[in-house]
């Protein structure tokens, strides 16, 4: 069993929150292993909206396979070069804001230069 907790320090009752998440904390008398990471931003609605509903439905419309079909194609086909490391099996809505955009940049690029396939981008479509 994971938990997510968010700390700010910039929280008055940042102490507070500290003491009270770390008395909380208990697995049955078990050890346990704490990781602490930077807090990143997720992909906003808009972004979704776009990624769904304009990248992948313009591909679909064009080549006739579905959108999941594509999502799953294209995560494998370019995960590993957005993100770099040993976990390729992640999903695009862990990605970084600055991942994510990458990851439709090549998309966008591949349906441009292999699909013939000419996508407008984020800031062409209405929101």
């Amino acid at each position: 069993m994971t938990k997510d907790f968010l700390l700010d320090k910039s929280d008055p009752k940042y102490r507070e929150h500290r003491d009270h998440l770390l008395a909380t904390l208990t697995f049955a008398n078990d050890p346990l292993i704490v990781t602490i990471k930077k807090k990143t931003e997720k992909r906003s609605v808009p972004a979704n909206r776009y990624y769904w509903g304009v990248l992948l439905a313009y591909i679909a419309d064009e080549t006739g396979i579905n959108e999941n079909d594509l999502h799953y194609y294209f995560k494998e086909a370019f995960i590993p070069f957005v993100r770099f490391g040993d976990d390729f099996n992640v999903s695009t809505a862990d990605m970084t804001v600055k991942e994510f955009w990458e990851y439709v940049r090549l998309i966008r690029d591949f349906a441009s230069e292999i699909l013939h396939i000419d996508i407008p981008d984020e800031y062409s479509v209405a929101r």
